[in-house]
């Protein structure tokens, strides 16, 4: 678990810096709750951040997310 709070943290400062691959990995860890407590709608939003920003695999996540329901017109409202 230790490992995985240290990617998160990693990946928050490459977000920092303008990668949409990080933020993509970000939704991955929401979405799993690796480093990070599990988080479905947190999931989301960074999914939908990274497709915005040029990163495909972020679609990926997205339909993920509504596969499992975590899609809420709410989530957007933050972004």
């Amino acid at each position: 678990m230790a490992g995985e709070v240290g990617c998160a943290e990693l990946t928050r400062k490459a977000i920092k810096q303008g990668s949409s691959l990080a933020l993509h990995d970000l939704g991955v860890y929401y979405y799993h709750g690796m480093g990070v407590e599990q988080d479905r709608d947190m999931a989301a939003i960074y999914y939908y951040r990274a497709y915005k920003s040029g990163e495909q695999n972020g679609l990926n996540g997205l339909k993920s997310c509504y596969e499992v329901g975590a899609l809420d017109a709410a989530v957007y409202d933050s972004y």
